[in-house]
């Protein structure tokens, strides 16, 4: 142990007791008025005061902690570690960490992102329900998996909303495409089917990441 001097501020390390009685408590602090080994027991060498009984000890290297170098503070009982633990809480502004995004909640986030944006190609498909559809997706990965908020990600029909919005966009994508199909005699431009098409691909991607959590038992 560091050598210790007269009038050092030490750190009790474990609960001291005396007669049964404590006499220091760990982590408290404790000022050394004097530094002379024991006669009897050489190794009690450090005369503290204990405010508790209210009368002087002595404390052996083992019984304390020397003092912290300057600038730093030991730490008390149940104080918090110098350095935040892995799952703190992100700081304010702090970027999103995109690496949490499984395979499947890319599936679902880029489906409803081309739903959204496919509707406003050319021809648009039961008006606003395919983007309303694309956010609210887009909106619940966010929320499930970059704020996390407990909410979403600890909601257990998560899951069962993606394989239901996906298969029912699926549906309404087929009959989509096969309006356009038997109202043109499939005589129109290519670019008409594009939003069909991309709809349908988007809902199938929403589909499968839904299942893809399914088999993961999420």
């Amino acid at each position: 142990m560091a050598d210790i001097q007269q009038g050092a501020v030490v750190t009790v390390a474990a609960d001291v007791i005396v007669n049964g009685a404590p006499a220091f408590a760990r982590g408290e602090q404790v000022t050394v008025q004097q530094v002379a080994p024991n006669a009897q027991r050489p190794e009690y060498k450090y005369t503290v005061f204990s405010s508790r009984m209210n009368q002087w000890y002595q404390l052996r290297d083992a019984d304390i902690m020397p003092p912290a170098p300057v600038g730093q503070q030991p730490p008390g009982p149940g104080a918090p570690p110098p350095f935040a633990p892995a799952g703190a809480q992100r700081a304010g502004g702090a970027s999103w960490d995109f690496s949490a995004l499984d395979p499947s909640d890319w599936l679902v986030a880029i489906g409803g992102i081309v739903m959204l944006i496919g509707t406003f190609f050319y021809f648009v498909s039961y008006v606003f329900l395919f983007p309303l559809l694309g956010l609210a997706l887009v909106v619940l990965v966010v929320l499930d998996k970059l704020a996390k908020v407990p909410q979403v990600a600890d909601w257990q029909g998560l899951t069962w909303v993606y394989i239901i919005v996906g298969g029912f966009s699926v549906l309404l994508g087929l009959i989509s495409l096969l309006n356009i199909v038997s109202w043109s005699h499939g005589l129109i431009p290519f670019r008409w089917y594009i939003t069909p098409i991309l709809e349908l691909l988007a809902s199938g991607a929403v589909l499968a990441g839904g299942l893809m959590r399914r088999k993961a038992g999420l």
